[in-house]
C-alpha cells in the first residue's frame, strides 16, 4: 500500500528511474556513491570536494558512459570554481563533464543541475542556469535539490521571498539535510531574521552535531541578535573541527577582535598554516585579518606591510 502511494506522488521520470540502473559496473557505482556524502555533507570544505572529485573519476575510468558520474562530478568542479580554485581549467572541466553527462543520457535530470551550475558558477548566466533548474525541477519535482538551487539564484537578485520560499520547500522534502538547513538559515540571517535563522541551526546541529558552520553561525547570531560575545565563544569552543582550511580560525580570530583580544587573535592566525583562509561567504588572505588587527592596536606601520601582502595574495 506504501508503494503504490508512493507511486502516485510520482513524476513520470521519476517512475522510470526506479528501475533504471545508472551503471551496470559493479565496482564503479559503489565509488559514486562513496562520493556522495564528500559532495553534499553538511560542511563544505575543501578536501572534501578533493576527495569526492577523486572518487567520481575513478567510477568513470570504470565505465565512461556512466552519465550520472559525470554531472555530479561536474557539480564538485562547479563548487571547487566557484570557492577555492577560480582556475579556467576547473570551469572549463565543470563545462565538459556536464556536456558529457547531456550527450549520454540527454533526459537525465543531474545533467541538468549539473549545467545549470557550470552557468550559475562560471559564467554568472543566472537567466540560463535557471532555465536548467527548471527542467530538473520539472522531471523531479520532490528532489530537494532543485528547489535549493533556484532559491540561491534568486537570493543572489535580491528576490528574497521567492528565495525563503524554494528554501523551505527544499527543506520540507529534505528535512535532515543539514546542509539545506544551514542555507534556510543563513538567508534568514542575511534578512536579520535572528530568531528564525537562530532556530534553523539549532535544526542543523540535531541532524549533523558536527556541522561546524551551523555551529559558527549560531554563535555569530548571538553577536548580530544580542550582542552576546560570550555566548559566540562557548558555541566555538564547543565545535569538535580543528581546523577546517581556516573556516575556524578566521571565526575566531573575527570572535577574538571583538573582545579586544588582540594579541590572541594574532597568535591564532600565526598558528594556521596556510596563506588563506576560508571564511563564511568566501575566502580572505589571513594577511587581511592581520592588518586589522595592527589597525586596531594603532599600529599603521605594520598594518600597512600586511595589508599590502594581502592585497597581492588576493
Amino acid at each position: 500500500m506504501i508503494a503504490t502511494a508512493l507511486q502516485a506522488k510520482l513524476s513520470p521520470n521519476e517512475k522510470a528511474r526506479l528501475n533504471q540502473r545508472p551503471t551496470e559496473n559493479s565496482e564503479a557505482y559503489p565509488l559514486f556513491m562513496q562520493a556522495e556524502p564528500y559532495a553534499n555533507g553538511p560542511e563544505m570544505f575543501t578536501e572534501n570536494y578533493l576527495k569526492a572529485e577523486q572518487l567520481y573519476e575513478e567510477a568513470i575510468k570504470l565505465d565512461p558512459n556512466f552519465a550520472a558520474a559525470h554531472a555530479c562530478l561536474s557539480i564538485v568542479e562547479s563548487w571547487a570554481y566557484h570557492t577555492f580554485d577560480p582556475t579556467p581549467a576547473r570551469r572549463q572541466k565543470a563545462r565538459e563533464s556536464a556536456d558529457d553527462a547531456l550527450r549520454l543520457q540527454p533526459d537525465l535530470p543531474e545533467g541538468h543541475f549539473a549545467l545549470g551550475f557550470a552557468y550559475y558558477y562560471g559564467d554568472r548566466d543566472y537567466d540560463r542556469a535557471l532555465a536548467e533548474f527548471e527542467i530538473a525541477r520539472r522531471d523531479l519535482p520532490n528532489d530537494a535539490q532543485a528547489y535549493m538551487a533556484i532559491g540561491a539564484i534568486q537570493r543572489r537578485q535580491g528576490k528574497w521571498t521567492e528565495a525563503i520560499a524554494n528554501f523551505e520547500k527544499a527543506v520540507a522534502l529534505y528535512p535532515k539535510n543539514a546542509g539545506f538547513l544551514y542555507n534556510l538559515g543563513f538567508t534568514y540571517v542575511a534578512l536579520k531574521q535572528y530568531e528564525a535563522a537562530d532556530k534553523m541551526f539549532d535544526r542543523a546541529l540535531e541532524v549533523a552535531p558536527q556541522s561546524f558552520s551551523s555551529r559558527a553561525l549560531k554563535g555569530i547570531i548571538a553577536i548580530l541578535w544580542k550582542g552576546d560575545v560570550e555566548a559566540a565563544e562557548k558555541q566555538l569552543a564547543l565545535s569538535p573541527v580543528r581546523d577546517a582550511n581556516g573556516l575556524v580560525t578566521s571565526t575566531e580570530v573575527w570572535v577574538l577582535m571583538l573582545r579586544r583580544k588582540f594579541s590572541e587573535a594574532l597568535r591564532e592566525i600565526e598558528q594556521f598554516p596556510g596563506e588563506v583562509f576560508d571564511a563564511h561567504g568566501g575566502r580572505a588572505p589571513k594577511a587581511f585579518f592581520e592588518g586589522l588587527i595592527y589597525l586596531c592596536q594603532g599600529d599603521k606601520t605594520k598594518a600597512t606591510t600586511a595589508l599590502e601582502h594581502a592585497r597581492a595574495i588576493a
